[in-house]
């Protein structure tokens, strides 16, 4: 029975080099068996997949299915950790970016922002309200550590700037006056600081600082004259300490004068270059714009 299912099997089929030594049907059937299911694995492992992905270019690099594997579990890995953006063109939901801003950096709360406090100039008081302020709104805007780090040096540097501007324009401002008051500079400053208090008190003269008008020539040039009046009612204190007031130097200057034989109208008393110089800066307090006599 054997040789009679041997002989239906097609010639062409029976001398197939694969079928060499099986001289009976037991063999064949075995060695059916054992390769069931049993697939050659084609040269180009590409050859397994679909016609319309085997030209794929990004398929190329893989030498095999064991490599293709291999990049498909750390790409998994990787989307996994990946950024979604929202969809192009789109306005974000309300908590759709907290997400992303988290994983770029951003601290779970205001409070937890590290940075270092910027240098600024010597008797301008850091602003905790504002510093509590920007952390809130930098926490809302999602911004990072390292960003609110840069922000905060760059608004020291601002803080230096205008500080610096500020000092230029001081010194402008005290050339400015010392040029026009001469020797009544220091006695005019001290009234009109002394006006700005007798007007608006600790929190007037706090203003004009903060703002920067305290140095500006024509808030100093009202106020001294302000004080001027002031003091001259009596309502302020005339006398300024290591300034002659306008009295002591009239006195001091009639007394150098009516001293015929004195070291002013001497000029050959040592003293008479001293006295004539103080004389000179005595006529600028009492008699502004004019000259004394020689």
């Amino acid at each position: 029975m054997s040789e009679e299912l041997i002989e239906q099997i097609p010639e062409d089929i029976r001398e197939h080099e694969a079928l060499k030594g099986m001289d009976s049907v037991e063999v064949m059937s075995r060695a059916l068996v054992e390769n069931h299911g049993k697939k050659t694995m084609p040269a180009d492992w590409r050859e397994l997949l679909p016609e319309e992905l085997r030209k794929e270019k990004s398929l190329e690099s893989f030498k095999d299915v064991a490599g293709l594997g291999k990049s498909f579990v750390e790409t998994k890995k990787m989307v996994g950790n990946a950024i979604q953006l929202p969809e192009e063109g789109k306005e974000p939901g309300e908590g759709q970016l907290d997400g992303i801003y988290d994983k770029l950096g951003r601290p779970k709360t205001a409070e937890e922002y590290k940075f270092t406090k910027p240098d600024i100039p010597d008797g301008i008081p850091w602003d905790e309200t504002m510093e509590k302020s920007f952390l809130a709104r930098a926490h809302k805007a999602g911004l990072s550590n390292g960003q609110v780090e840069t922000l905060m040096q760059w608004h020291g540097e601002e803080i230096r700037r205008q500080w610096g501007v500020g000092q230029e324009h001081l010194a402008e401002s005290v050339d400015e006056l010392k040029g026009e008051w001469g020797a009544n500079f220091d006695r005019n400053i001290a009234l009109a600081q002394r006006a700005v208090v007798w007007v608006g008190g600790e929190e007037l003269k706090g203003l004009l600082e903060s703002t920067g008008l305290a140095n500006n020539p024509i808030f100093v040039r009202a106020y001294a004259k302000q004080g001027k009046a002031l003091a001259e009612d009596g309502l302020i204190e005339s006398e300024v300490s290591g300034v002659p007031g306008l009295e002591d130097a009239k006195t001091k200057i009639t007394e150098y004068l009516a001293d015929r034989k004195g070291p002013y109208w001497n000029k050959q008393n040592p003293a008479h270059v001293q006295v004539s110089e103080e004389v000179r800066k005595l006529y600028k307090v009492a008699y502004p714009g004019q000259v004394a006599p020689e």
